[in-house]
């Protein structure tokens, strides 16, 4: 959240408001696939996905912070 401020420092509030609505969309289209996923499959499916959605996303990240790092 503090990105979304950082980004517009003049719009703050407005900056809150889009942080928070892309947050809840984001839970309900979690939601939406998950619940799809169950209704597909199974239950364990939809947690195995869940894990690989949560490794694939660590590695976005570690790599994305690699990319900031000065000299590389």
């Amino acid at each position: 959240m503090s990105w979304f401020a950082r980004a517009v420092p003049h719009a703050r509030e407005a900056a809150t408001v889009l942080f928070t609505s892309s947050f809840q969309a984001m839970l309900s289209v979690g939601a939406l696939l998950g619940g799809l996923v169950v209704d597909a499959w199974s239950v364990s499916v939809a947690m195995v996905c869940g894990g690989v959605c949560a490794l694939l996303m660590a590695r976005v990240l570690l790599w994305s912070r690699a990319q900031q790092e000065p000299g590389t």
